[in-house]
């Protein structure tokens, strides 16, 4: 059976405005960072292929799982998903998402994503590049937008998404933002990463798998692909109390 995930995409960001001048007077009006310039709900549909489904299917597994935990540690897909206005399946599509996920934690279900949504209708031309994590046991879950084309022109913002799994209708839980000056960086941080990979008996400690072997184009490895769930520390230690992970 074909697996369909539906997901609301809500994405809030600030748009660069660049025009020329002309000798009539502009008249400026004070930017308020909690009044984002765009917000765009958006529903994301992903039909992964099963072998049968040609026709209908939007992604694909280009590297399995592997047996390090029980959920589907380095298995990466590559997608092709259709961005409607609604959580219909077949509504015309405003935009498409393309790109790639893997699933990268050892303990529970949890994705990392890089793709570009790819407007071409009346209503927006251009592209949006989208990254970072998707926690799923959370309700809400924001990515970072780090970039863009067209009518998208550098833009920068948040990107937050909503599973819809049984296609009803979903609202948006509001985003809140916060005045960020560039002059004073809040945080300094400094930790140590631990990185052991699955040699196929080291279950219990192994935080890294590789998800691709590497070609036979020179001696590096080049081409490996390795998936990585990594504990972050305060000290060198490698059994010290993780304090993020990685």
């Amino acid at each position: 059976m074909a697996r369909l995930v539906e997901k609301v995409l809500c994405i809030i960001f600030p748009l660069l405005v660049i025009a020329s001048c002309s000798v009539s007077p502009v008249h400026s009006r004070k930017f308020k960072a909690s009044e984002p310039c765009k917000r765009i709900v958006l529903y994301y549909h992903d039909i992964l292929f099963n072998g049968t489904n040609v026709a209908n299917a939007t992604s694909v597994i280009a590297a399995n799982e592997n047996k390090l935990g029980d959920f589907k540690f380095g298995m990466l897909v590559v997608f092709d998903d259709p961005m409607t206005k609604d959580h219909h399946l077949l509504s015309p599509p405003v935009a498409r998402a393309q790109g790639f996920y893997f699933y990268d934690m050892k303990t529970t279900y949890n994705a990392w994503f890089a793709y570009t949504l790819l407007f071409n209708s009346t209503e927006h031309k251009g592209t949006l590049n989208i990254m970072g994590a998707d926690m799923m046991d959370q309700e809400t879950r924001d990515l970072s937008v780090v970039g863009g084309t067209g009518d998208f022109f550098m833009a920068r913002g948040i990107a937050t998404f909503r599973t819809d799994t049984f296609q009803a209708s979903c609202s948006v839980a509001p985003v809140h933002s916060r005045k960020f000056k560039a002059s004073e960086p809040c945080k300094r941080i400094v930790l140590y990463y631990h990185d052991i990979l699955f040699n196929g008996t080291n279950v219990a400690n192994a935080a890294s798998a590789k998800a691709a072997n590497h070609a036979k184009l020179g001696d590096f490895k080049f081409g490996m692909l390795v998936v990585f769930d990594d504990p972050m520390t305060k000290d060198h230690h490698l059994l010290s109390p993780p304090v993020a992970r990685a």
